[in-house]
């Protein structure tokens, strides 16, 4: 079983770029589902718009 540090550390890349407020949600998200038994992984941070 992944330890949350490790846990956090696979999505920590996707949450660099996100507003503060965001990330810190995004984390506490992370940890509540960590207590309950559920591992969650974020495949998605930021997406930007390309510009025509």
């Amino acid at each position: 079983m992944l330890t949350l540090e490790q846990v956090k550390a696979k999505s920590a890349k996707r949450l660099d770029g996100l507003h503060p407020v965001v990330a810190a949600a995004t984390v506490a998200l992370i940890e509540r589902c960590y207590a309950r038994g559920v591992n969650i992984v974020i495949t998605q941070g930021l997406r930007r718009r390309k510009r025509i």
